[in-house]
């Protein structure tokens, strides 16, 4: 029995970095879901009011269903209020880079006319994609090397304690 319960707390210790290993991993995919979201948000917009001159909540009001988890809770927050408003309350939950981006395209939105606003998605989007490129060759790399030192470390605890 008492090599069972060791047994037991040795898989269970080797587990635990494992786990915060694939977290993290996780948590690098979804930075990069939030720049995808952003990119794609930031190109309806530009559609929008190049071909339909909406304003910012009718463009939310209409975007198409998506999957981007981020885009749904802005949609949420910008019908109460702002568009800046709205970007305030859910901007602690991007990266900061992304999240620099996002500040200057939505307070310079709506500040001039159409033109003026095309030009402010124009560089938004170039400024996006360039993000993108980077993180996405860091991405496939960090995310391997954050797993692999979990699985390292977990293995590496389970041998201390055999």
């Amino acid at each position: 029995m008492r090599y069972l319960f060791k047994t037991f707390g040795i898989l269970l210790l080797s587990c635990v970095p494992v786990l915060i290993g694939i977290k993290k991993s996780n948590l690098i995919h979804e930075q990069k879901q939030h720049i995808e979201a952003f990119l794609y948000f930031v190109r309806e917009c530009r559609q929008e009011i190049e071909f339909q001159q909406r304003s910012i909540t009718d463009i939310i009001g209409h975007l198409p269903s998506n999957n981007y988890r981020i885009l749904n809770q802005l949609t949420l927050t910008i019908r109460d209020s702002s568009p800046s408003a709205a970007w305030n309350r859910i901007s602690h939950h991007v990266e900061p880079d992304t999240a620099l981006i996002m500040n200057d395209f939505f307070n310079h939105w709506g500040n001039s006319d159409c033109r003026s606003q095309l030009q402010i998605c124009d560089i938004t989007v170039k400024r996006l994609e360039q993000l993108h490129d980077k993180f996405s060759t860091e991405t496939v790399k960090k995310m391997k090397l954050y797993r692999t030192i979990g699985v390292l470390a977990g293995a590496f605890i389970a041998i201390i304690f055999i």
